[in-house]
């Protein structure tokens, strides 16, 4: 499929930049968190945790200016230009919506190009079949603020990288948004420009709400980036943050809302978030987890490993080693504001992080665990947290490769 589109011109960008609206201040509060790693390939992972369990997340400032001109790929050629013909089928589809509003951060400008929702095109099911639900797409351009060239290796040594996010108003934006919501990215560079095309679930049936992107310069939500009001739901960014936290308004008409779905996405999300998912069975066995582990190999050790941390008597280390798991990491958490942190650099140079908070260890540990999957093989990582009698954490991160 080859669109016959042009890059946007400069008016329709200028137009795009000029709109705004002014947001009003409010009070943030943070509660749990969950671990989520970014995936440029776009394939997709979960994140569970045995005791309770949330998000992690990231940072950013709000501030809408022209900046240099630049002539950017529509939604569609870009999400054709990774490799996703099907996506780019959707940009070009009757319920894609141009935005094309610039928000300059405080190293580049962000220009959300577009957004829709279809057919989950990006997700499969054990047996390779499309899992059938609704996503949501959107593309973002990335540039330099003097129109300068930009390349990836340049975005990426520039800081601590950027998490981009729907937010929805009334939901917590720390347990809400895209490392939960089966989410994950694409990103390329054209002339001079980074392209970076994100999906989760489906936000359409909360329109009756606000609903917000967000792009924040930090691997891990920084609490004091945004003002969440517990009453009133908004969410705004925080003027006094010396970072970048954008904060784009997505204009998803109010009529595609559905307050059943959206009632019954969100009991599903307490589920998975309070430990186990919907398929979790009586004995407590995270089934919902496993499922999801489409090499069979994985599933089954992650469900040992899970009957390890069900009563079973012998040391949860011996167990992962006994099941091939080799450690890839033991670290000390560092503890800061109340909850206890662990970073572990991973390929790429990228930052896998997690949060536990003293709730978590109801048996002296936590655990997290992360599933890969490629043409050629599937990997397995667990990290399991541990409380010292001390009152540190120590985190081991396990990992086992899995050939498909």
């Amino acid at each position: 499929m080859k669109s016959d589109k042009k890059p946007y011109e400069l008016d329709v960008l200028l137009k795009g930049c000029l709109h705004t609206e002014e947001m009003p201040d409010d009070r943030l509060h943070q509660r749990i968190m969950q671990e989520w790693k970014e995936d440029t390939d776009m394939k997709k992972k979960r994140s569970y945790k045995a005791a309770a369990a949330a998000i992690v997340c990231i940072g950013a400032l709000s501030a809408v200016t022209v900046h240099a001109a630049m002539r950017f790929l529509t939604p569609d050629e870009a999400a054709e230009e990774m490799g996703y013909e099907e996506v780019a089928d959707l940009f070009l589809g009757e319920g894609a919506i141009a935005v094309n509003e610039t928000q300059n951060g405080k190293e580049y400008a962000f220009t959300l190009l577009g957004m829709t929702e279809g057919e989950n095109l990006l997700s499969l099911d054990e047996e390779g079949n499309t899992i059938e639900k609704d996503h949501f797409y959107a593309v973002m351009g990335i540039s330099a603020l003097d129109g300068s060239p930009l390349t990836k290796e340049e975005f990426w040594d520039s800081g601590e990288g950027y998490f981009i996010s729907p937010l929805i108003q009334g939901l917590e934006p720390w347990r809400y948004n895209i490392a939960a919501m089966d989410g994950g990215y694409a990103e390329i560079e054209t002339d001079g420009v980074v392209y970076r095309m994100i999906d989760c679930d489906s936000i359409a049936c909360f329109a009756d709400r606000e609903i917000y992107l967000c792009v924040l310069d930090k691997t891990l939500y920084e609490k004091d980036a945004y003002d969440y009001d517990e009453q009133s739901g908004v969410i705004a960014p925080n003027p006094e943050y010396e970072g970048t936290n954008l904060l784009f308004r997505l204009p998803i008409p109010e009529e595609k809302a559905d307050p059943d779905k959206a009632a019954q996405y969100i009991e599903e999300m307490e589920k998975v978030q309070e430990g186990g998912g919907a398929a979790e069975e009586e004995e407590g066995t995270d089934q919902g987890a496993a499922d999801f582990i489409t090499n069979a190999g994985a599933a089954s050790d992650y469900l040992t490993f899970l009957e390890s941390l069900n009563g079973g008597e012998e040391d949860i280390h011996s167990v992962l080693e006994k099941m091939g798991m080799k450690v890839q990491d033991c670290q000390t958490a560092e503890e800061k504001d109340g909850a206890f942190l662990f970073e572990q650099k991973v390929e790429d140079g990228y930052v896998n992080s997690i949060q536990f908070f003293p709730d978590d260890f109801q048996d002296g540990s936590a655990y997290s665990f992360q599933y890969e999957e490629s043409d050629e093989h599937a990997a397995l990582t667990v990290e399991l947290a541990e409380m010292n009698t001390d009152g540190t954490v120590t985190c081991t991160v396990y990992k086992k490769v899995y050939q498909n």
